[in-house]
């Protein structure tokens, strides 16, 4: 099974805003055409991009300036999407995915998820990853296994993961090519998502060290 491809369609809504206020929408994806919203007093006044807010204020006398990446809404929709994964697995009793766009700090007794995440802007499609801070108890809970593959191997590896998986999406290459308990998963309906590659990690490890010769 394919994995789960976003389009600006999945971006949640642009919240509402008061008539003295700014919303500065950036666009931070890979060939994401910039967003440009902009309620404001004056209609002749330009969006703001990157200014301090409190500079914001004084010079154009709001009352508010919200700024919203477009990495950021996408990060709510992968959590919403998530969410309803998980959802519909009741044993897991998971609470609401926290999705952060860039690599959280983690205090003790938690880990992060690093989630491949599937964006497309015409004309290309573009892949980024997304993390999830959570503690581990959770993380072991939602794998189902009282071991977590190494944080920093898990990492190390994820750029090659990521290729295999735009190659099976692409058909460069078959679920048959790859190790056997890797291609049952995928032959039986799995996508190659984190679950997966974090499941089968070593087998995953074991075929990039083959196939690169490391």
């Amino acid at each position: 099974m394919l994995e789960r491809i976003f389009t600006p369609r999945n971006l949640p809504a642009i919240p509402e805003l008061a008539a003295n206020s700014l919303l500065c929408v950036s666009a931070d994806m890979p060939h994401a055409s910039a967003e440009k919203i902009c309620t404001m007093p004056a209609p002749e006044a330009e969006p703001i991009w990157q200014v301090e807010i409190e500079q914001a204020l004084a010079l154009r006398g709001l009352e508010s300036v919200t700024a919203i990446s477009t990495g950021g809404r996408l990060g709510l929709g992968f959590s919403d999407h998530l969410n309803r994964l998980r959802q519909s697995a009741t044993d897991l009793d998971l609470p609401t995915p926290l999705i952060s766009i860039s690599v959280p700090s983690l205090p003790a007794g938690m880990t992060r998820i690093p989630h491949m995440l599937t964006f497309f802007v015409k004309p290309m499609i573009s892949e980024r990853i997304v993390w999830e801070p959570i503690e581990l108890d959770k993380a072991k809970r939602w794998l189902g296994s009282d071991l977590l593959p190494d944080q920093t191997e898990v990492e190390h590896y994820l750029p090659d993961i990521i290729l295999i998986r735009r190659y099976l999406r692409e058909q460069r290459l078959q679920p048959r090519s790859l190790p056997a308990d890797i291609g049952r998963a995928l032959a039986a309906g799995r996508c190659l998502s984190a679950s997966l590659y974090m499941q089968y990690f070593d087998s995953f490890r074991d075929y990039i060290n083959d196939s690169t010769g490391s």
